[in-house]
């Protein structure tokens, strides 16, 4: 399945969720990431199923510019409001991902591709995040 097929069906299935005009309206609600990919080099085990689940898990919203913006999430970011983002976060258009927690805060940067098994690994590391696995959200009952 290709990668616009798998984020068609994920819009689709997250419909329910309210419309986002900006970063901050997710604030405490969502973590973030960015994924800047100017040369459109998305990785191609992007969205497995796992990865999938983790996002959900952990409560991600990510947002992927490339040659248009792609999203987990319905939102309605104007074309200023992304240049902006580009701005402060993709820096000199090159390939680079950022974590932004819940607080809003920026956790983690790397330029390289997208890298899900790190950011997983730094969110369970979080104290919010191990809050949340106590409390039972975001884990898979069997």
């Amino acid at each position: 399945m290709n990668l616009f097929f798998r984020l068609l069906l994920l819009s689709i299935f997250l419909q329910g969720t309210p419309n986002i005009n900006t970063l901050e309206d997710m604030r405490w609600e969502k973590r973030i990431v960015l994924y800047f990919d100017p040369d459109k080099r998305i990785h191609p085990d992007f969205l497995e199923e796992n990865v999938l689940k983790g996002i959900e898990e952990r409560d991600i919203a990510y947002f992927i510019f490339s040659d248009q913006l792609y999203s987990n999430v319905s939102h309605q970011f104007t074309k200023d409001y992304q240049d902006e983002i580009k701005i402060k976060f993709g820096k000199e258009n090159r390939l680079k991902w950022v974590l932004i927690g819940k607080d809003g805060g920026v956790k983690l940067s790397k330029d390289q591709l997208i890298d899900f098994d790190l950011i997983f690994k730094t969110i369970d590391q979080m104290p919010m995040r191990i809050q949340e696995m106590k409390d039972g959200k975001g884990i898979e009952k069997k």
